[in-house]
């Protein structure tokens, strides 16, 4: 049955809202939640039995699920030395990522940069398909409500390292950068299960993974925050942090180049120029980290920079394009 754009208001079923697969604090599962909200702002109903539903989302997992129309949203897209990994932190492999888009009636990524990775690589395609990025509601990022922190200068790298030897290099660079400064603190959130950090690290503050209240607190008081994953295809924390009004210092083969401007931060060419080439590590080393130190530079030389948030980001012009594909796959 073919339904109009405006015909009528949609059912949606969200596999992943509520459970064990999105924890409160995680990027996936604060992404679906504000994703819920927003549909159910532009009024449609988002229902928890999946028999009734018209569109059926599913986030980073395969589903044979055919009730309504089964859409899958693929993110967190990249190589390691044998196979594409999406599907979790343990990785699916290609014939997982391959199955989940024929599977689904349509395929939604984070960024460009996953969608190339996925059917640029395999050569798997979906008839359906539509890049939509991340999104926050700025109104949760209320500076009013932030208790500032007391240092002076603080620069932030805050995200999930898996490997030792990108880490390893980063804190190297860090270490060139403040060696004659006493004021610069780099504040690092990592989970100690997935990451080694070296001894000898000057002005480093280390934080196991925070609730988003206390991760607001640390957006609102630093004056920059890194983001030098080789391949992310739209992080949470960048739309965050740029909600925060904080600016990013970001690599060039991340996803979320795509949706902002050179005025939200600096990007450093620290890797390789071909990022859709199977690499030895999930997340190699630095090519390049001069550039990240010149970064760091700036950034503690500077003011801190003034910006609009970008409005591609906004959670609720997110939900409308993922509503307007919706439509797009039920007419079909």
């Amino acid at each position: 049955m073919r339904c109009g754009k405006s015909s009528r208001n949609l059912r949606i079923h969200i596999q992943n809202l509520g459970g064990r697969e999105a924890p409160k604090y995680n990027g996936k599962g604060k992404f679906i939640r504000r994703l819920a909200r927003a549909f159910r702002l532009l009024g449609h109903a988002v229902i928890q039995d999946s028999a009734s539903c018209d569109i059926s989302l599913r986030m980073n997992a395969i589903s044979t699920s055919r009730h309504g129309k089964l859409i899958t949203r693929l993110d967190n897209c990249c190589y390691s030395n044998t196979n594409i990994h999406v599907m979790s932190r343990s990785g699916g492999g290609d014939r997982n990522v391959s199955e989940a888009i024929r599977l689904a009636d349509g395929i939604v990524y984070q960024s460009s940069v996953g969608k190339n990775i996925c059917e640029g690589v395999l050569g798997q395609r979906n008839s359906h398909s539509a890049v939509i990025c991340n999104g926050v509601d700025v109104t949760d990022f209320n500076p009013s409500r932030i208790k500032l922190l007391g240092r002076k200068n603080y620069l932030i790298a805050c995200q999930l390292l898996h490997d030792g030897r990108r880490i390893g290099k980063f804190l190297g660079c860090w270490n060139d950068f403040v060696k004659d400064k006493n004021d610069a603190y780099l504040y690092l959130v990592f989970e100690k299960s997935m990451t080694k950090i070296p001894r000898g690290i000057k002005n480093l503050i280390l934080s196991e993974p925070l609730s988003q209240r206390k991760l607001n607190d640390i957006m609102f008081s630093v004056d920059a925050m890194i983001l030098n994953l080789y391949q992310d295809c739209c992080p949470n924390i960048a739309s965050e942090c740029l909600a925060c009004k904080t600016p990013l210092i970001v690599n060039n083969t991340n996803g979320i180049l795509e949706f902002i401007g050179e005025e939200h931060g600096l990007v450093v060419n620290i890797d390789g120029e071909n990022c859709f080439r199977r690499c030895r590590w999930k997340h190699p080393p630095f090519i390049n980290g001069k550039e990240l130190v010149s970064a760091l530079n700036q950034v503690y030389l500077g003011d801190k920079k003034k910006f609009d948030f970008p409005p591609m980001l906004d959670i609720l012009g997110v939900a409308k394009k993922y509503v307007s594909f919706f439509y797009e796959v039920l007419n079909d």
